[in-house]
């Protein structure tokens, strides 16, 4: 667990018109799933579709769900086990939700306190 302070992101919906995007305070001690749940409620989707996180400064890196019994994942890091921030502070974070439609999302630390 990593001492918890507030960040400010900006996710932005990318390739839309009009421009689309939520601002949102949370935990520094937030994990990527969580992040996933509030994306959800943000942008009004209905989490009924995949979705994946990659570091922009590291994009080999994926986080989501692993769920190897049906041969999904493979490679890709347990979102509930790794935090949003040491990546934040790097750079940008891509969020995909739903892979077939590719809804794309950057994730940009505006502000720590």
């Amino acid at each position: 667990m990593i001492e918890s302070s507030i960040m400010q992101l900006r996710v932005t919906l990318s390739d839309v018109k009009p421009g689309t995007w939520r601002r949102v305070l949370v935990p520094t001690s937030i994990r990527y799933d969580q992040l996933h749940a509030i994306i959800q409620v943000l942008f009004g989707w209905t989490n009924s579709h995949l979705h994946s996180f990659s570091p922009a400064k590291d994009p080999t890196t994926e986080y989501g769900i692993v769920m190897p019994d049906l041969d999904m994942g493979e490679g890709m890091r347990n979102e509930t086990e790794f935090f949003v921030y040491p990546d934040l502070e790097k750079g940008d974070v891509t969020y995909i939700y739903d892979f077939g439609a590719s809804w794309t999302h950057q994730i940009e630390l505006e502000k720590k306190w």
